[in-house]
C-alpha cells in the first residue's frame, strides 16, 4: 500500500525561489504579439518548443519543454521567468498541473510526483505499471491516469485512490479537477474503435462532451466557473481549441494558426497551450479565451 504524505502548502513566491535556486538559473524570455493578444512562451534555445499545460490564477504556467539537447523537461513560467524542472530520476520530466499555492504535479517516465517546497514526493497508484498525475486543485485533490496495462483515470483524495472509468469505454484519462470536485478528461470507445470523447464527471454523473461535427474531442481543464477547454478534430482532421460553458461549445483558435491546442484555463479566462503557425512552427502561448475567436 502506498501512502501519500500530506504536503505543506507553500506560496508561489517561495516555490519560485526554490525552483530558481535548486533546479537551474532562471531565463528571461517571451514576448507579446500585440496583433493577436497572444503571449508567446519562448525557450532559451532557438528551435526548442514549450507547451503550456496548465495556468493558475496567478498566471503561472507549467508544461513540457522540449529541449533538443536533453529531451522533455518540465518548466514553470511566470512574468517572463522560465525555469526548467528536472526530476532526479529523469531523463524525462513532464509537469502537467499547478494549483494556486504553486504545488506542481507531473511525472518522470512512469513515476508520478508532486513538487512542493523544493521536494519531490511520489504519487503511485498501487498495482499500476505507470502513474501520471495531471491536475491538482487548491484542496490538494489530484487526478490523472494509471495503466495496468489499459488506461484508467484516478482521483487521489485524503490519501485514498479511487478509480475513474467511463462505462463501456476501452480507456479513461482524468485531466483536471476544480475546487468543487468537478473532473474532466477523455475516454475511448470500446475496441476496435479508438475514437476519443471528452467527459465531465460532476456529483457522480458522467456527461460526454463532443464538439458538434467533430471526429475527436479531448477535454483537458476546468476552472471554478465550470468553463472547460480542450481540443477537437474537424471533419478534415484539423485540430482546434474549444471552450465549453453553460452547455455551449465555441471554437477558439490562435489567429493565422493551422492547429490550436488548449490545455489549461484559470478563473480569469487565461488559457495556455500550443499552436502551429502557417510555416509549421510550434509555439507555446498564453492568451485570454475571450479575446480569441
Amino acid at each position: 500500500m502506498v501512502t501519500q504524505e500530506r504536503l505543506t502548502v507553500v506560496s508561489l513566491w517561495k516555490v519560485t525561489l526554490l525552483l530558481v535556486s535548486q533546479v537551474v538559473s532562471p531565463m528571461v524570455i517571451g514576448h507579446d504579439d500585440d496583433r493577436t493578444r497572444v503571449r508567446i512562451i519562448e525557450t532559451p534555445r532557438s528551435g526548442d518548443v514549450a507547451e503550456g499545460w496548465d495556468i493558475n490564477n496567478r498566471g503561472v504556467v507549467v508544461g513540457i519543454f522540449r529541449d533538443s539537447t536533453r529531451g522533455d523537461r518540465g518548466f514553470v513560467h511566470s512574468d517572463r521567468l522560465f525555469v526548467p524542472i528536472d526530476h532526479p530520476d529523469g531523463p524525462i520530466t513532464v509537469t502537467w498541473g499547478i494549483n494556486d499555492q504553486g504545488v506542481v504535479v507531473g511525472n518522470a517516465a512512469t513515476s508520478g510526483f508532486i513538487y512542493a517546497d523544493g521536494r519531490f514526493e511520489s504519487v503511485h497508484v498501487p498495482g499500476s505499471s505507470a502513474t501520471e498525475p495531471h491536475g491538482i486543485n487548491d484542496k490538494g485533490d489530484i487526478v490523472g491516469l494509471f495503466s495496468n496495462p489499459t488506461f484508467h483515470g484516478f482521483l487521489l483524495k485524503d490519501g485514498k485512490y479511487t478509480t475513474i472509468d467511463v462505462p463501456n469505454s476501452s480507456g479513461t484519462e482524468a485531466w483536471d479537477i476544480n475546487d468543487r470536485g468537478d473532473i474532466v478528461g477523455e475516454y475511448s470507445d470500446p475496441l476496435p474503435s479508438v475514437v476519443a470523447h471528452g467527459f465531465l464527471l460532476r456529483n457522480g454523473r458522467t456527461v460526454t462532451l463532443d464538439v458538434p461535427g467533430s471526429t475527436r474531442t479531448r477535454a483537458f481543464d476546468i476552472n471554478n466557473w465550470g468553463q472547460i477547454v480542450g481540443l477537437f478534430d474537424d471533419a478534415a482532421g484539423h485540430e482546434h481549441g474549444f471552450l465549453y460553458w453553460r452547455g455551449k461549445f465555441r471554437t477558439v483558435d490562435v489567429p493565422d494558426s493551422v492547429t490550436t491546442n488548449i490545455f489549461g484555463i484559470n478563473d480569469w479566462g487565461e488559457i495556455t497551450g500550443v499552436y502551429v503557425d502557417a510555416e509549421g512552427g510550434a509555439h507555446g502561448f498564453v492568451a485570454n479565451v475571450h479575446t480569441l475567436k
